[in-house]
């Protein structure tokens, strides 16, 4: 199998207190100073990882595997490399005992990660994700080649690009249709005349508010630790983890956005993945996409969503019947 090489941060010598102190030192404040909101976001980010980079740094290794199953032990480790040393030296005896030992180690490994799972569910869907990851389906996501507007690519970065391309216009082509439909104009008149009969006089205009320090702290510390980290390099488990410390000037970062009316461009960059759907595997049309954008972003976004919905809500513009999407 051939080897592939991975970029990751090493926390063995990590020590929050040492990291959380260095934090607490480095000049968030002068961020303040800094009315460009891309400049302050950029400058908050280098800050932010010139501090971590002294605790965790980045690390670059040769794996088989990206990902090691969650049942993995050290132990099963441990036994794999004693099996492959005894192989490479010709020790038939021993390379026998060591296979044997790693697979007994591995079936005894799965099955106590699965009782234990399984046992520990409170849900269903819990439960079901675990049943499938015994009989998991082969996902094959090597795409040799597109057919995109008369013609075939098969570069990769040219895959890419257009992917970039396709997924990025969907969006205007959806709103051409739309509009060209006298259908939907009809629908929009009376939403908006179903709009303006609710709205009293002074609350015509939705007006994002500012956050305090409290918000962001709180936005921070219930982050969903199970969620990808982005492009910024910067997961939700560091962020939760020193929240009290950067709170403020992330503060000051998210004011300027909503005063500015821009949303910082770092937050916008996303990892992208094509999933395939159905169909021609050479349709870009086929594939929809998973794009992973950096924790903080989803801060500022849950702000405004939570703002919205309480707006709609006092102004009575959900209908009773709307139960999707709602709080509970």
């Amino acid at each position: 199998m051939e080897h592939l090489s991975i970029e990751y941060r090493s926390f063995k010598q990590f020590d929050k207190n040492k990291f959380i102190e260095n934090l607490t030192n480095t000049p968030f404040h002068l961020i303040e100073s800094i009315g460009d909101v891309d400049e302050a976001a950029n400058y908050w980010y280098n800050l932010f990882l010139s501090t971590l980079e002294k605790h965790a740094p980045k690390k670059i290794k040769r794996v088989k595997n990206t990902q090691q199953p969650e049942w993995w032990t050290s132990d099963i480790n441990s036994a794999r490399h004693q099996r492959d040393y005894f192989h490479r030296i010709n020790d038939i005896y021993n390379y026998k005992i060591w296979r044997n030992k790693v697979t007994f180690l591995v079936e005894q490994a799965k099955k106590k990660y699965f009782q234990n799972a399984i046992s520990n569910c409170k849900d269903s869907k819990t439960i079901w994700k675990y049943v499938k990851s015994l009989n998991p389906k082969k996902i094959h996501n090597n795409i040799t080649h597109l057919e995109y507007k008369n013609s075939v690519i098969q570069n990769d970065v040219d895959i890419a690009n257009t992917f970039n391309l396709h997924f990025t216009n969907i969006a205007e082509g959806i709103v051409d249709n739309k509009l060209c439909n006298s259908d939907d104009g009809a629908s929009f008149d009376a939403l908006n005349k179903f709009v303006k009969s609710k709205l009293q006089r002074g609350s015509e205009k939705f007006i994002i508010p500012e956050m305090s320090i409290l918000d962001v702290n709180m936005y921070l510390k219930k982050l969903d630790k199970s969620k990808a980290t982005g492009l910024d390099d910067v997961g939700p488990n560091i962020l939760s983890m020193c929240s009290d410390v950067i709170a403020p000037a992330l503060t000051y970062i998210f004011n300027l956005s909503i005063k500015c009316g821009k949303f910082p461009s770092i937050f916008k960059t996303a990892r992208v993945c094509p999933i395939f759907k159905s169909g021609d595997a050479c349709n870009p049309d086929n594939y929809r996409p998973i794009a992973v954008l950096p924790c903080l972003s989803k801060i500022i976004e849950r702000h405004i969503a939570n703002s919205l919905y309480i707006f709609l809500n006092s102004n009575n513009l959900l209908n009773t019947t709307q139960s999707g999407f709602r709080p509970k």
